[in-house]
């Protein structure tokens, strides 16, 4: 584990202070060898660890947007494989690696799960309903990913008298 102790080998600088540790990083975590700024990276937001989480995420971010490309990458790769890191969440960020991870993951994740929990829906729907699905229409529900579409099918499973019937309902273009 990386430690508060490890700032040591990234060279004198004030080793208890989290903040201390991130502006080191932020002023030589582009010109630093690969590995050096990985490991200067990952002791900076180790340190962090110790702070209320608010600040930790400003810290975590400061040291992500000071980071050359391939030691973000790799700092990055190794925070989203570790628990320990779940402070992480709920913040505003300002890196464009931040904004774009946790905010796009998290919506995309949002999204994927309605699409999934409706295609569920109109399968149980249809079932009940005393229709039986193909292989190919129970894979076309389950593919589908637009919100519109698949509300038209909810309602569609509703009064169709088919699969093809409630199937071949299409959203409504405006």
């Amino acid at each position: 584990m990386v430690g508060v102790a490890s700032a040591q080998s990234c060279g004198p600088v004030r080793r208890t202070i989290p903040g201390g540790l991130a502006w080191r990083t932020r002023a030589h975590g582009r010109t630093l060898p690969l590995e050096r700024a990985v490991r200067a990276g990952l002791v900076a937001i180790d340190a962090t660890r110790r702070l209320d989480d608010e600040r930790a995420r400003v810290y975590v971010d400061l040291v992500l947007m000071a980071l050359g490309e391939a030691a973000r990458t790799a700092v990055e790769a190794r925070i989203m494989k570790n628990d320990k890191y779940q402070f992480i969440k709920n913040y505003k960020y300002q890196s464009d690696f931040a904004k774009k991870y946790f905010g796009q993951t998290r919506a995309a994740e949002k999204a994927e799960g309605k699409a999934e929990g409706k295609s569920e829906a109109i399968l149980v729907m249809l079932r009940h309903r005393g229709f039986e699905l193909t292989p190919a229409q129970r894979e076309r529900v389950l593919r589908e990913s637009d919100d519109a579409q698949l509300n038209a099918w909810i309602a569609s499973a509703l009064t169709a008298t088919s699969v093809a019937d409630a199937l071949g309902a299409t959203a409504a273009t405006s």
